[in-house]
């Protein structure tokens, strides 16, 4: 999982689905999201603060707010993304006042309508681009009825996780221990351990692991001339064993790619 999800900047991104909700590890991106569960329970953290929701449940993503969704079985919502189609500049309209990440949605028929309305348009962009901002503009002034705004807050906390976020993703090969993060930011190691896993709620050092061993994955996707070990190395593991240890974690299988490479290289370590 993507912790700043590119994709989502590409110019006219929007989604309107009516779908499942996947475990999400924390992440983050400049358009706004909608969850509104039909069916089912999902646990959402936004910005550290964690809610167990369900049916009547609605969820709101601020831009650049560090979201995650963890599922308790199966469930059913409507999910909407939009970057700047609609919502930039309704929200800069409001004075940047926003809906509440957590609010009381129940109101299914006029989703599944809106829906129906945007799932009919799927040939002409123009079309299907108008039918969204039609659909969001009624959603909105539903909203703005039944959910009152907010003030948007000045999360400095949001801000310093997404720099940390991006600055792991991005320097995968240095020294990622969490020493050496609080050196990098200015934190002392125990205030920034205990400010970590309340956005990311796991242990930094493995979920630096699982960003390198996700890296590892999509290198070896991308050029099958690349070996494991390759891989692994440029990805910022020092130690065959520790990869062997993550990828295991992550995907539950040891890499089969070219493990003759991986097994040569592990024979010489030890």
């Amino acid at each position: 999982m993507k912790i700043y999800e590119l994709e989502t900047e590409e110019k006219g991104f929007k989604l309107f689905h009516h779908r499942d909700v996947k475990d999400l590890y924390p992440h983050f991106h400049s358009v706004y999201e909608f969850i509104f569960i039909e069916q089912g329970v999902l646990e959402v953290n936004i910005d550290g603060e964690t809610k167990l929701l369900s049916s009547g449940d609605g969820v709101f993503v601020d831009s650049f707010s560090v979201h995650s969704y963890t599922t308790h079985g199966n469930n059913m919502a409507y999910v909407i993304l939009d970057g700047n189609n609609y919502f930039n500049s309704f929200f800069t309209q409001k004075k940047m006042n926003v809906f509440p990440s957590f609010f009381k949605f129940n109101n299914y028929i006029l989703l599944e309508s809106l829906f129906q309305i945007c799932d009919d348009f799927n040939e002409e962009e123009e079309e299907k681009r108008s039918a969204f901002i039609g659909a969001m503009q009624i959603l909105v002034a539903y909203l703005m009825r039944e959910v009152p705004m907010v003030k948007r807050r000045d999360n400095k906390q949001c801000t310093l996780i997404c720099k940390i976020l991006r600055y792991a993703r991005e320097h995968l090969r240095e020294d990622l221990s969490l020493s050496a993060i609080a050196q990098q930011f200015g934190y002392c190691k125990e205030h920034l351990s205990r400010f970590l896993h309340k956005y990311i709620k796991e242990n930094w050092n493995n979920y630096v692991n699982r960003i390198r061993v996700e890296e590892v994955e999509r290198l070896l996707k991308s050029d099958s001339r690349l070996t494991i070990m390759d891989c692994a190395i440029h990805c910022g593991f020092n130690s065959v064993n520790t990869f062997y240890r993550a990828y295991k974690k992550e995907y539950g299988c040891v890499p089969s790619l070219k493990t003759k490479k991986l097994s040569n290289a592990v024979h010489k370590e030890t």
